[in-house]
């Protein structure tokens, strides 16, 4: 478990690709042939190191979102959570799309890990969203993939203007959009839920000098 866990951190500052067994060896002053023998090949660490990125990621993101109630509600949290993990990340941000640059392209049992981990997360949102709608949080003529999909969008680019464009309004943005969205997404005579005024709940607990790198 050590030599995955240095070895995702390796990847998240560096890429998976740049991933080596002679690295993490390195890394972990042993041997590369001890690291081959527990490993066997390169392509069976990085797809271990996928497996560990998923428990991070449930950690940080999936598991505290849950600990809000159904609807609006755990909606603002995973969707802030996954805003701060995105932003406040050290390294890369979010490491599935860091990875998606890497491996969209290039067929193989890696791409397919990759691309298994992000329809479960996009089919754990499309849950949430419906259960929103079933609540009457949201309007039930919304088109919960197309909801979805706009939530992706906004962190996508949160990730590229916090990553590379070190843009220090980036997370205030983000939530500006997401609150817009969710204005367009709610019924007007919808109950109201009992959620955090804030757009993203989560985000308020952002660290700005690590999005200025100050």
């Amino acid at each position: 478990m050590a030599i995955v866990e240095r070895a995702l951190d390796m990847a998240v500052r560096d890429g998976l690709e740049a991933l080596t067994l002679g690295g993490v060896a390195e890394q972990m002053k042993m041997s590369k042939t001890g690291v081959f023998a527990r490993f066997g090949s390169i392509q069976a660490l990085q797809l271990d190191v996928l497996k560990q990125y998923r428990v991070r990621f449930l950690e940080n993101v999936w598991l505290p979102g849950m600990e809000a109630p159904e609807g609006l509600p755990r909606m603002r949290a995973l969707f802030g959570h996954w805003g701060w993990h995105v932003a406040a990340e050290q390294g890369s941000g979010c490491f599935y799309i860091s990875c998606a640059s890497e491996y969209d392209d290039r067929p193989g049992p890696i791409r397919d890990a990759l691309l298994n981990d992000v329809l479960a997360w996009r089919a754990h949102l499309e849950l949430c969203v419906q259960q929103a709608i079933d609540a009457g949080h949201l309007e039930h003529s919304q088109d919960v993939q197309q909801v979805v999909y706009e939530m992706v969008g906004l962190i996508l680019v949160l990730h590229h203007d916090t990553r590379l464009m070190r843009n220090p309004r980036s997370i205030e943005r983000t939530e500006t959009a997401f609150a817009r969205l969710l204005a367009a997404w709610q019924k007007v005579s919808a109950p109201a839920a009992n959620v955090d005024p804030e757009p993203i709940g989560a985000a308020r607990h952002f660290d700005r000098r690590i999005i200025r790198r100050e």
